[in-house]
């Protein structure tokens, strides 16, 4: 395992600690996570769900209606579509996970992504790659911190669980950190306050300690 320099960081990692310097802030990382829990078993369950990388979930209206955060991918009213996310779990607390939405809208996202590298460079906010077979668009402007009990249930497809090409998640946790990073530097390339939400999501865990 490769040591770590200059303190903590936005930690994310893939299947291997990689070393991260610049400050301390939000500790991510991407090791295997413990198995799906693919049997219903009640409350208990959906409370303390068990997530494994690399698969997609949907989100609790409870939690959008606690943070109401403008820039946040909200469930529909009528419950006919909700968003799913990619989770990657935070590494300093255990029960808070990184969300990174995903769109179908492909065509809109390249070019937005086209328009950045023309720009800067690169894109680090807007991944494309595909999920469940499909073209897709993983945005990473958009994520957000949440605790595993706002998890309403893993994403699937034909009652299949969906799962994301181990490059593609990489790129993805790579981008991530390397935008978490440049926040403790002042640059923010987050549409949602992370912060804020972060504070909220360890107060939530400070009260459930009780």
């Amino acid at each position: 395992m490769l040591p770590l320099t200059e303190g903590a960081g936005y930690k994310l990692f893939g299947a291997k600690m990689l070393p991260l310097t610049e400050g301390a802030g939000y500790k991510l990382f991407g090791a295997k996570m413990l198995p799906h829990p693919f049997i219903e078993m009640g409350l208990f369950l959906r409370c303390k769900m068990l997530v494994n990388e690399g698969y997609f979930y949907h989100i609790r209206d409870e939690f959008f209606s606690l943070v109401q955060d403008r820039y946040l991918m909200a469930n529909k009213e009528n419950g006919a579509y909700r968003p799913h996310y990619l989770a990657v779990q935070d590494s300093h607390y255990t029960d808070i996970y990184w969300m990174i939405p995903v769109s179908s809208k492909v065509q809109k996202f390249r070019a937005l992504c086209e328009q950045q590298k023309r720009r800067y460079g690169v894109c680090t906010k807007i991944v494309l790659g595909e999920c469940g077979g499909q073209d897709a668009a993983f945005l990473i402007q958009n994520a957000f911190p949440v605790t595993s009990d706002y998890f309403d249930h893993v994403h699937t497809i034909n009652n299949v669980p969906v799962t994301l090409h181990f490059s593609t998640r990489q790129q993805v946790i790579d981008n991530l950190r390397h935008n978490l990073r440049l926040k403790k530097r002042g640059v923010n390339l987050f549409f949602p306050d992370i912060d804020k939400i972060y504070q909220l999501m360890q107060e939530h865990l400070s009260l459930e300690a009780l």
